[in-house]
């Protein structure tokens, strides 16, 4: 009898650790353009930052973000940043530093990005910096992983009007896939025949 309880002990804490090391595996990856403020953010042009990076194998997008230190408009005025998700940007723009083209619109108005992509907000903004983060929707990370398949994608921004800035970071959340529901199946299975053939020995020993 004390074999069998010995057993069985054994094979809950075996079946735990099994599916306690199936879970999810979060992993955060963090971006920054250079310069750190994309330029300030200037009304008279439309930036576009190339991001290179692939989602590792095994892994799923679980999340991402857009965030802003310190954002305001430099005067009391109406206006507003448009944030674009691209997977190429227009050939008319000029190579700044570091994957990040600026394209001159000599301060026009409207998303310059609007045929490129997906766009994924626009939010206005008053005279006192203030932090701002735009989460990504589940929609919106479903194109970023398709975007993403070829190693790159591009975010876009649209300032009509003059944004100061403190940085911007962009952060990627994947976790590690989850087995199929067949696999611990599968794996509970094997234990349980296991349990039960071993009970059969410590039964003919008895």
């Amino acid at each position: 009898m004390r074999k069998l309880m010995i057993l069985s002990w054994m094979f809950i804490l075996i079946f735990t650790f099994s599916l306690s090391h199936s879970t999810a595996q979060a992993t955060t990856y963090t971006f920054t353009p250079t310069p750190i403020d994309m330029y300030d953010l200037d009304h008279s042009y439309a930036y576009s930052w190339q991001i290179n990076w692939s989602l590792p194998a095994g892994q799923t997008i679980t999340g991402a973000s857009l965030s802003f230190s310190g954002i305001y408009d430099w005067t009391a005025e109406s206006n507003i940043l448009y944030l674009q998700l691209m997977d190429t940007t227009p050939s008319n723009g000029t190579d700044m530093t570091h994957g990040i083209i600026q394209y001159y619109d000599n301060q026009a108005s409207g998303n310059y990005f609007s045929s490129s992509g997906i766009q994924l907000t626009s939010q206005s903004f008053t005279t006192t910096p203030v932090p701002y983060t735009y989460t990504f929707n589940s929609t919106q990370l479903n194109t970023l992983a398709t975007y993403a398949s070829d190693g790159k994608f591009y975010l876009g921004f649209d300032p009509d009007c003059h944004y100061y800035n403190s940085g911007i970071t962009f952060t990627i959340t994947t976790s590690q896939s989850v087995p199929e529901p067949s696999t611990f199946l599968f794996l509970g299975s094997g234990l349980l025949l296991g349990f039960v053939f071993l009970r059969k020995r410590v039964k003919q020993n008895i």
